[in-house]
């Protein structure tokens, strides 16, 4: 393996927002196993399309079977690109995302904390990876369905043992559109000078975005004067 060369498993604990995640899989591999974290540029298309890839983040490239890509990564090191090729291709890392499960403990959580936490934990990960999460809040039952319906993200397994409830979910790659189709964004006004009525709207508002929301928050005259502007 050269230096230029990285394993799926290594990959798959990298931030997914730090770095350019290409796939240069034909179009009709990709429409049959999707990577919805990956930009696909066929690499029959690749010298068209080259100068789209971003050069300021590492660039990790995928192909069906590893060949293909370590081709694209000398193509884009000698334009000056800091690339990577991923080893053994699709399917090395669809076997390796299986294999790899990301436990999360959200117990002592109250609401919406599990679901924050989940969410939080969720954009970090590949399509297809699971998670299992530990909750104690009874609401995370009926919650953790819920935000899996309109994530689009799969429950795979949801039950209650010893007061702790465990849920297994796969990372699935949910259209911006299957989101977006819910129409049910929110905004919050803040007219409450009161202290503990402000932390509880953004408590409100955390949750809202855990499970894909759009939020406002519009703060009146009134609720500005929860904010201690004391001058010293």
């Amino acid at each position: 393996m050269s230096e230029k060369t990285i394993t799926a498993a290594k990959f798959l604990d990298l931030n997914i927002g730090n770095v350019t995640f290409v796939d240069v899989r034909e179009k009709d591999d990709v429409l049959v196993h999707p990577l919805g974290n990956a930009v696909n540029i066929p690499f029959s298309l690749l010298s068209k399309h080259i100068d789209e890839i971003p050069k300021d983040k590492p660039v990790y490239v995928i192909c069906s079977v590893g060949d293909l890509s370590e081709e694209v990564v000398e193509i884009l090191a000698d334009r000056g690109y800091d690339a990577y090729s991923i080893e053994g291709g699709f399917k090395a890392y669809e076997q390796t995302v299986k294999e790899k499960v990301i436990k999360v403990d959200a117990k002592g959580l109250k609401c919406p904390g599990p679901i924050v936490k989940v969410a939080d934990e969720m954009r970090q990960l590949s399509v297809g990876q699971h998670i299992i999460v530990e909750a104690t809040e009874e609401a995370f039952t009926s919650d953790i369905a819920v935000w899996c319906e309109r994530t689009g993200n799969k429950l795979i397994k949801l039950d209650t043992a010893n007061s702790i409830i465990t849920a297994e979910i796969e990372k699935a790659d949910a259209p911006a559109e299957k989101i977006a189709e819910v129409h049910n964004d929110k905004t919050f006004i803040v007219f409450s000078g009161d202290l503990d009525k402000t932390i509880a709207a953004f408590i409100i508002a955390n949750g809202a975005v855990s499970i894909g929301r759009k939020v406002t928050m519009f703060f009146t005259f009134w609720g500005l004067t929860s904010f201690d502007v004391r001058k010293r």
